[in-house]
């Protein structure tokens, strides 16, 4: 596989915006060998899939803790279960090499988390005691949040928008700084 920085439009058969092959760079200048290639192709679809369940129990966290009612086997949590579970057929069938071991370690772990939220959900049962799962579940996703932006530093071509610097954040930072001074 012949590696150049030139645009040819295709890597590992995808097509990327900048259609440059120059993704296969590490951030020390060493280039990944094709194992290393292969596992990124096999992963990429369930980080994003990891990324966004993470986002929808979020929300769903959002919802339990402002008193909306919310099934266990409400619509949103049963699309976040399939996709987890997708998601995980997809990364047992990728073999991790000596250069994604760190990435896969830090995916692993937000599996893990995920994984424990989602059964958060189950095991509070009724309604009524959604409320309970909130702090539990709410520090399970944010560790497996901040797994995955760890993760994005490992490999080339993962991506999280970190949100944290926002206008909101801004502002509640400034607002913090008021409050603090007072």
């Amino acid at each position: 596989m012949e590696i150049s920085g030139q645009a040819e439009g295709r890597y590992l058969g995808r097509e990327f915006a900048s259609g440059v092959r120059d993704s296969r760079v590490l951030g020390t200048g060493r280039r990944l060998d094709d194992a290393s290639e292969i596992y990124i192709a096999k992963v990429k679809d369930a980080f994003e899939a990891l990324r966004d369940i993470a986002a929808q129990i979020g929300g769903l966290l959002v919802l339990v803790a402002t008193g909306s009612e919310l099934a266990d086997g409400s619509m949103m949590l049963e699309r976040a279960r399939e996709s987890f579970a997708q998601a995980c057929e997809q990364l047992s069938s990728a073999c991790s090499t000596t250069r994604t071991q760190h990435f896969n370690r830090h995916l692993v772990r937000s599996v893990g988390l995920i994984s424990s939220s989602l059964k958060a959900f189950s095991n509070a049962g009724r309604k009524s005691n959604h409320a309970s799962l909130v702090p539990a579940a709410l520090g399970m996703i944010s560790a497996a949040i901040s797994e995955l932006r760890t993760a994005t530093h490992c490999l080339p071509g993962f991506e999280i928008v970190d949100l944290r610097s926002a206008c909101c954040g801004c502002a509640n930072h400034d607002m913090l700084s008021i409050e603090q001074k007072a």
